[in-house]
């Protein structure tokens, strides 16, 4: 299957699979996110429906990960040239042991 970008939003983009069927996913490290006094997903919610999107279903799932290190791109000026570093990391101590996925499947009205 094929994914194709639909439309750019403000929260990721709109995909289109080979059927048409339309899609967003919000991807966010912040279960806070979904606090009332931030309220990610009546915002994108809002914008959806202001945008003349029908949200036919959605869902959060809860993604969990241990990523051990992380990939640092930097500019040498010794070389004159970008190099890239592997960085350690402890993923739990920085909160990034879990992610959130917020997602949509939607129709043009």
């Amino acid at each position: 299957m094929t994914l194709q970008v639909y439309k750019e939003t403000p929260y990721g983009d709109i995909m289109a699979d080979d059927n048409g069927e339309l899609s967003l996913e919000y991807f966010t490290f912040f279960f806070s996110d979904f606090d009332p006094d931030v309220c990610i997903d009546g915002t994108i919610d809002s914008w959806l429906i202001d945008n003349d999107y029908i949200i036919v279903d959605r869902s959060i799932s809860v993604c969990n990960h241990e990523p051990d290190s992380l990939n640092y791109i930097y500019y040498n000026e010794e070389t004159n040239d970008y190099d890239e570093v592997e960085v350690p990391l402890d993923a739990t101590d920085l909160g990034l042991d879990r992610s959130y996925l917020l997602k949509y499947i939607l129709k043009k009205a």
